[in-house]
């Protein structure tokens, strides 16, 4: 039973795809396919100082598996996964931070033609949104000149006009139209290629667990100090697994 406890800053949750060879059905089991053949049931797993035996571990783990919320269809999967190849928003980070996801997982981006798409993809729109901004900047400028900065006196003045000449400027409003009508192509684009980043991983994944049971399970730290444990603490490291990161 998960129990939130009081309210924790910077919170996030996690999600695991894992594959069992088989399920099994004891805790004793359990311990030895998560944690090797020579593990006890009063072993401490630790993580951020919070330890908990391997029994209260596994009795988590399997009461979950247990659930039918465990076992998930490939367009659960897919919907699951598509999130974990989260680009930033500048284009200096857009392709070291993407592939930094490479580390959380050996199938995250294992089709390199695939990631490198929807990285390319967002490295055009950044210099695409760049160089319309700079025209609609371009105009403001030319027409009140720069920002005086927040703690100028005459800075509530200069952004009264710069929102009436966003309002009322042809070429200023035909600018934000062109943004607004790219936006949904944009997303729908980003869409696409996430997706075939996903399918590309997913089918990876069950080619490489052939055979196996594939279970999911989510674990937060805003639901205290042992889910902390059990989200960021590698309790799945010894089975083949995808860890999604939801922020």
């Amino acid at each position: 039973m998960k129990i939130r406890k009081g309210f924790v800053s910077n919170s996030s949750s996690s999600s695991f795809i894992v594959a069992f060879k088989k399920i099994p059905r004891t805790v004793p089991t359990l311990i030895k396919f998560m944690f090797g053949p020579n593990a006890r049931l009063d072993d401490v797993k630790a993580a951020y100082d919070h330890g908990a035996t391997l029994e209260r571990i596994a009795n988590d783990v399997l009461e979950d598996l247990r659930s039918k919320n465990s076992k998930r269809t490939r367009k659960d999967l897919l919907d699951m996964l598509k999130p974990m190849y989260d680009v930033p928003y500048f284009k200096d980070d857009i392709r070291r931070r993407t592939y930094r996801g490479k580390r959380t997982s050996r199938w995250y981006g294992s089709d390199a033609d695939a990631l490198n798409a929807l990285i390319d993809f967002h490295i055009d729109l950044v210099n695409k949104r760049d160089e319309r901004e700079k025209k609609m900047m371009d105009i403001i400028r030319s027409e009140i000149g720069e920002n005086p900065g927040y703690r100028h006196p005459g800075f509530d003045e200069w952004r009264k006009k710069k929102s009436k000449i966003e309002d009322t400027n042809p070429e200023y409003i035909r600018l934000s139209e062109e943004e607004r009508e790219e936006w949904k192509k944009e997303w729908e684009k980003d869409d696409e290629l996430r997706m075939r980043v996903a399918e590309k991983d997913l089918d990876a994944f069950m080619e490489d667990n052939e055979g196996c049971k594939i279970r999911v399970f989510s674990y937060s730290d805003n639901d205290g100090d042992f889910y902390s444990l059990m989200e960021h603490g590698g309790i799945f490291n010894n089975l083949p697994h995808i860890w999604i990161n939801e922020h």
